[in-house]
């Protein structure tokens, strides 16, 4: 852990990368502005903000689900409208789990953990004959932490 804060900030075109001192409290944050504003090109790519704000929101969930153990905030226009505060060791990860994936599923999952020389294998998985359609639709799957 280092004793001071770094802020790294980026614009325009060549993107040049200005790295210096900040004030900050312990953690990270990651700010994006104007992601596309002069970048026509791209421009016709994208849908409505909230679409493109939905894309967001579900890598911030999955990065939730992998990372317990990290405070994870997510704003929106000045608004904070997610968080995940971090789960101690041996803590209640359901509680996190059920903001993500709803209490329906929660209340049909199974916790497993299993274990076989180096390998382990822990989660959670719902009985596919008792759930409904939205429930069907929340399929996460890691790797050493990484999101497949």
């Amino acid at each position: 852990e280092q004793q001071e804060a770094w802020q790294a900030y980026a614009e325009g075109r060549d993107m040049n990368v200005t790295v210096k001192p900040a004030a900050h409290p312990v953690g990270t944050t990651l700010e994006v502005l104007d992601l596309f504003y002069n970048t026509p090109a791209r421009r016709k790519f994208l849908r409505t903000e909230k679409t493109e704000f939905n894309h967001i929101d579900e890598i911030i969930r999955r990065i939730a689900l992998a990372r317990f153990d990290v405070t994870i905030n997510l704003s929106h226009n000045g608004k904070i409208v997610r968080q995940y505060r971090a789960v101690p060791e041996g803590g209640q990860k359901e509680r996190r789990l059920g903001a993500i994936c709803g209490t329906a599923f929660l209340e049909q999952a199974l916790a497993i953990e299993w274990q076989h020389g180096d390998l382990t294998l822990r989660g959670w998985v719902a009985d596919p004959n008792h759930t409904t359609p939205a429930l069907a639709e929340i399929q996460y799957c890691y790797v050493n932490g990484r999101m497949m």
